[in-house]
């Protein structure tokens, strides 16, 4: 018994020397993250003078922040923290300002059962009663409807989120608690609804259903899309401290066709309105004041114009535009206080169906990606503000590569621009990469490709209940570039 004891108190003194030996030499390595490049096209001294910084995680308990100036021939530095307590996760909120969208006009349902024969149905309402009337009870009804039979003008409705309120202006779910929100009579928010009148296309068809119970009562109804094109608008929004500026589509959904622009009552270009800030002492959270009167047409455009994006300088003076006009894709460059052009620059020429398109900014430069052409434009941005076309090129020298197509951190020397994306998930099957894919660019396109993978990561498994198991990219921030060079 005695000898068990003791070769008990042996075996226990070995297993704790041999955790702590091993916890030692695991400790010691907390540190020493090593960077493996692998060359997927081109020459990795293209990126010669880039600055990485890495920020990766285990379980959020474990913190690496890897840094390597690539092509200097020095080993990666690391900085290593442990926090014993997960630390809360940090969402930063982007207004998207005002959107619009189409909300059908739909029948109250005892109307449509319970309406007096002399009750006038009209637009949409009488297409829906035209359909119940001709469905049996206990049946699914079905109709295919032309759309400008029953109605002129689409049914705009409106979508706001400022100030982190977020609130739709419709009339089957709005609330009076929304009525603070804007200035001026309860019923001038809906000045924003009706402000745009956009004839339905000729064409356009709509597909509807109602669905009957046996004793006549609808219990479902609705519409769809069919094969003809339709117009569903789209918006591009930014929101400064007191202003939103936002555009609205003027294209046809599938055909990209024109929309008739003469009902627009200020004519197109970059919308505006106003509000004010208000603090809510009793909850304790900002809300907007929204001036519904200020709503005007600030920048005309061309109705012809097709809008491929609308953004803000990252030093908050200038709007960015993007847009096509007769085949030609333009940048301009829009003063924010004057809201005077202070630059307009050719990009490239486009067929009709090429908008896809992408902007990245920076304080120095702008980055335009347009996807469709698989093409980047670099605009550099002087002290003084004024704006220079550096080069327009491929970034995506084939099919066969996986290149990131909306990359979200950037860096340029005045000659290269490299490109990575920090969204760990981004990259298909690399759910949990340790590490990074850098792209270089110049004026004669694509340099160089590769991948980067730390000693840190443990394998790429898509398996979604294993993730936090697995090293990853912090959630913010994780990937910063700069050229040292510069």
């Amino acid at each position: 018994m005695r000898k068990s004891l003791i070769l008990l108190i042996v075996l226990l003194l070995a297993s704790g020397i041999f955790t702590s030996y091993c916890a030692g030499q695991l400790y010691e390595l907390r540190d020493q993250v090593t960077v493996t490049e692998k060359t997927i096209l081109g020459d990795p001294a293209a990126a010669d003078g880039l600055r990485v910084t890495l920020k990766t995680t285990w379980d959020d308990y474990l913190f690496w922040t890897t840094t390597q100036t690539l092509g200097s021939g020095q080993e990666p530095e690391t900085e290593y923290e442990f926090r014993s307590s997960r630390p809360s996760r940090s969402y930063i909120y982007r207004d998207g300002g005002i959107d619009y969208y189409l909300s059908y006009d739909l029948p109250d349902m005892d109307d449509l059962r319970y309406g007096e024969e002399d009750m006038e149905f009209t637009g949409m309402h009488k297409a829906y009663k035209e359909l119940y009337d001709a469905t049996p009870d206990g049946r699914n009804g079905e109709k295919e409807i032309r759309l400008a039979d029953y109605i002129e003008f689409y049914p705009l409705r409106t979508s706001l989120s400022i100030l982190g309120r977020g609130f739709d202006l419709n009339e089957y779910y709005d609330s009076a608690s929304y009525d603070k929100y804007f200035s001026g009579p309860n019923d001038a928010k809906y000045i924003l609804n009706d402000y745009f009148k956009i004839p339905v296309l000729e064409g356009e068809t709509l597909t509807l259903q109602v669905s009957k119970e046996n004793t006549g009562h609808p219990y479902s109804w609705g519409e769809s899309q069919t094969e003809t094109d339709y117009y569903y608008p789209e918006t591009h929004c930014v929101v400064t401290d007191d202003t939103c500026f936002f555009t609205i589509s003027l294209r046809s959904s599938l055909k990209e066709a024109p929309m008739d622009a003469s009902h627009l009552k200020d004519g197109y270009g970059i919308y505006s309105f106003k509000f004010d800030t208000v603090h809510d002492d009793e909850l304790n959270y900002d809300y907007p004041v929204i001036d519904p009167y200020s709503f005007s047409n600030a920048y005309p455009l061309d109705p012809a114009s097709r809008i491929l994006g609308l953004g803000e300088s990252a030093d908050k003076t200038s709007l960015h535009l993007l847009t096509e006009e007769k085949g030609t894709v333009w940048f301009t460059a829009i003063d924010q206080e004057t809201l005077e052009t202070k630059t307009r620059i050719s990009l490239a020429e486009v067929d009709d169906t090429t908008y896809s398109s992408y902007m990245h900014y920076t304080e120095d430069f702008v980055a335009v990606f347009l996807q469709s052409l698989e093409k980047v434009a670099v605009i550099s941005i002087s002290e003084d503000g004024s704006y220079e076309l550096e080069f327009v090129a491929d970034y995506i020298p084939n099919a066969d590569h996986n290149l990131p197509l909306q990359p979200n951190v950037l860096a340029f020397d005045g000659k290269r621009l490299a490109i990575t994306n920090s969204d760990y998930e981004y990259f298909g099957s690399s759910h949990y990469f340790a590490g990074y894919l850098l792209i270089i660019v110049d004026k004669d396109g694509v340099q160089y490709y590769g991948e980067y993978e730390t000693s840190l990561n443990t394998g790429r498994n898509s398996n979604r209940a294993s993730w936090d198991y697995r090293v990853r990219h912090v959630d913010d921030d994780s990937l910063k570039l700069e050229w040292m060079n510069k």
